[in-house]
C-alpha cells in the first residue's frame, strides 16, 4: 500500500522534478509548499529559458499552500517575476546554532575577518558586503574581506 503525504514541501523550482511534484500533489489532493532557494544557476541558455520556465510554473505555485522564502529580497524579486501577492511568502531564514563550534576554543588572534561565501552572483549580495568594506575600515582598519564561491563575478 502507497503511503499518502499529509504535505509536499517542494525545494526550489529549478528542475523537472518541482512542477512533476506539483502536479502530484494536486492530483493527490494534498497541500504543497514551495520553498525558493535563490535564482538557480546562471548559463546563457539557462537564462533565455527563465522566462518560459515562470510563465509556465505562476499557476502552480498560486497553488501551493504556501510560499517560503529565505530571505526577503526573494519575497521581492519572486514577487514581482512571477506575480505573487507578498502575503503568500512566508520568511524563513537559513541559519544554524554556531554555539557549538566556538565551545572551549580562545579567542582568534590576529585583525578582524569578515567572510561572505556562496556562488558569485548579484542576487547573493556580496556586492553589499564589499560596499559595506568602507565604513568596517573606519573602525577596525585591520579588517580582511574574504570572499569564496564562484560564478559570473569571478574576475
Amino acid at each position: 500500500k502507497r503511503a499518502r503525504p499529509d504535505v509536499v514541501h517542494v525545494q526550489s523550482y529549478h528542475t523537472l522534478v518541482a512542477p512533476l511534484a506539483m502536479l502530484r500533489a494536486l492530483l493527490l489532493r494534498v497541500p504543497y509548499v514551495v520553498t525558493f532557494h535563490g535564482g538557480g544557476h546562471s548559463s546563457e541558455a539557462r537564462n533565455r529559458a527563465r522566462g518560459a520556465q515562470r510563465r509556465l510554473l505562476r499557476p502552480l505555485l498560486r497553488r501551493a499552500a504556501r510560499l517560503v522564502a529565505v530571505a526577503r529580497f526573494e519575497i521581492e524579486q519572486y514577487g514581482e517575476e512571477l506575480d505573487l501577492p507578498p502575503e503568500r511568502f512566508a520568511l524563513i531564514p537559513n541559519g544554524t546554532d554556531l554555539s557549538f563550534s566556538a565551545a572551549g576554543r580562545e579567542p582568534r588572534q590576529g585583525p578582524p575577518v569578515v567572510a561572505t561565501l556562496g556562488r558569485l552572483e548579484r542576487y547573493k549580495g556580496h556586492h553589499l558586503v564589499i560596499a559595506a568594506l568602507p565604513a568596517l575600515l573606519e573602525r577596525e582598519p585591520e579588517a580582511r574581506l574574504l570572499v569564496v564561491g564562484t560564478g559570473p563575478y569571478l574576475p
